[in-house]
């Protein structure tokens, strides 16, 4: 059972009033309301068009936002789910926002998703980014479904990338796991992963997520923990990935040595 100390009392009664679910996503947030309900439509047509029958979660960490996304994310519905889906939705998708603060970072948004897996027994989870504009339901499918049908326990993304694109991820980042674990992983820092609830528990149990490796990279640091920890990881083509703000860019030197350094 996951540690619940970094949970908000009100957190966790939320998370009680929904009890067990099957998936769980989860969308971490810091000020993207312009972005967020494009990307909790596309999350929940993709909960609803592919996993219909599903008890279902949507989990929303936010790094304090001042612009309203975590209202966005608890308001968002689709009105009419017939005029795009042949199906129509069996079960409630529940919505749950939650605010962290503290100096982790994003680390400690990863660190809320998984601890709500836990508590929840989620059986497959998946976290998207919040800023997307190239989502579409089907990344929901790619991500859930190889965990919730097949097993697998970390499903980490391919992108259609220009070739320019994500230079250090493709030249440096992704041979170095290569070469050190023997296994090729093309983004093993996506923003967008799948994961079993299992895999979410072992997590929990490592006593590093205040250590500076884990807070700064925590999506290396989960793909290579489960690489050396013996879980199933496959891959799955999510297409291109559009950001709808470029982030800040991070000087060269700073970021290779954090990267590899992690």
């Amino acid at each position: 059972m996951a540690e619940e100390t970094f949970l908000s009392d009100d957190f966790v009664r939320k998370l009680t009033a929904v009890g067990e679910v099957d998936i769980l996503v989860g969308v971490p947030t810091f000020n993207n309301r312009d972005t967020i309900e494009q990307v909790v439509n596309a999350v929940q047509l993709g909960l609803v068009k592919y996993f219909p029958r599903q008890r279902v979660v949507l989990i929303n960490p936010d790094g304090g936002s001042n612009d309203g996304t975590p209202e966005a994310v608890r308001n968002s519905s689709i009105p009419d789910f017939r005029t795009l889906l042949s199906s129509t939705p069996l079960r409630t998708i529940h919505r749950i926002s939650t605010t962290y603060g503290g100096v982790d970072g994003r680390s400690s948004a990863w660190r809320i998703i998984m601890a709500a897996a836990d508590l929840l027994r989620a059986r497959a989870c998946a976290v998207v980014s919040p800023d997307l504009e190239s989502i579409t339901p089907e990344w929901i499918e790619a991500l859930v479904r190889p965990v919730y049908k097949e097993q697998f326990d970390l499903v980490t993304p391919i992108y259609h990338r220009h070739k320019y694109d994500g230079l250090l991820v493709k030249n440096i980042i992704a041979p170095a796991v290569r070469a050190v674990y023997g296994v090729k992983v093309r983004e093993p820092v996506g923003g967008e992963f799948g994961f079993s609830g299992r895999l979410a528990c072992h997590y929990m149990e490592q006593d590093v997520w205040h250590e500076d490796f884990v807070r700064a990279r925590t999506e290396i640091w989960m793909t290579t923990r489960a690489i050396s920890d013996g879980f199933r990881v496959c891959q799955s083509f999510l297409g291109p990935k559009i950001h709808a703000h470029e982030p800040a860019r991070q000087d060269i030197v700073a970021a290779i040595q954090e990267a590899l350094g992690t």
